[in-house]
């Protein structure tokens, strides 16, 4: 399983798309089936890898990652889908760079629950059909016209990540640092919230970097200003 402590309740922001998880999941739930396959749309560092924890969490199932772009042959994802277990959470992250072969090979294990794989050449050329216990993809990508074609019409749900408030930011980075055992002031939370793009992703590496780098468990203002300057990271002034 993925992080324990994080569900739906953890998740600051992006309301709609956690009610419409939460329906979703709560649906089959009900009906005792296994979850449909959802799909993550936002750009890097947008909290897909944590809505996907959180969905495993709240399913209380096992949880499987793998970066599609790491995946080069058929025997990759072969291995990986034999070995879920029931009612597993699979988590391919990147999956438009999922090798169109590999694709292919996925929607027929999403489609039929099994993979049909040639062996040899030829007059020995045998075929072998694995089995796949039913299970609940989690793909991630950019954009949803980023998704293979062939892939698409397989997510049940589709999500698009919004952009997160300011607000919303601060308190992520007030989070972030106490689980990593930091005291944030305020105003130096709003310079690294501004600071970060808009993404969480984004905001936890630089808090990580910050810290790192003044060696102190209390950031100020003046120490996140500092080391941002140093460090060479865009620094946002928010209006006084």
């Amino acid at each position: 399983m993925g992080n324990p402590r994080l569900f739906y309740r953890d998740i600051i922001g992006q309301e709609e798309a956690v009610a419409r998880l939460k329906a979703f999941t709560d649906l089959f739930a009900g009906t005792g089936g296994t979850p449909g396959h959802i799909l993550l749309v936002g750009e890097d560092g947008m909290g897909k890898a944590s809505f996907a924890t959180a969905i495993c969490n709240e399913l209380d199932v096992g949880f499987q990652e793998a970066d599609a772009a790491k995946m080069e042959v058929q025997g990759d994802l072969t291995a990986l889908l034999t070995n879920l277990r029931l009612n597993q959470v699979l988590f391919i992250s990147n999956i438009h760079r999922l090798r169109s072969t590999l694709s292919v090979k996925l929607r027929q294990g999403l489609r039929e629950g099994r993979l049909s794989i040639n062996i040899g050449t030829g007059p020995a050329l045998r075929t072998h059909v694995m089995d796949i216990r039913p299970f609940t993809l989690i793909g991630s990508c950019p954009r949803k016209s980023d998704c293979p074609a062939e892939l698409l019409d397989e997510f049940s749900l589709i999500l698009n990540l919004q952009p997160y408030s300011e607000q919303e930011l601060q308190s992520l980075a007030q989070g972030i640092a106490h689980a990593a055992g930091l005291t944030l002031e305020s105003r130096a939370g709003e310079l690294i919230a501004r600071s970060c793009d808009g993404r969480p992703g984004h905001l936890e590496t630089i808090l990580k970097r910050v810290a790192r780098a003044i060696n102190k468990t209390a950031l100020s203002e003046e120490d996140v200003l500092k080391a941002l300057l140093a460090l060479g990271d865009r620094v946002k002034f928010g209006h006084t």
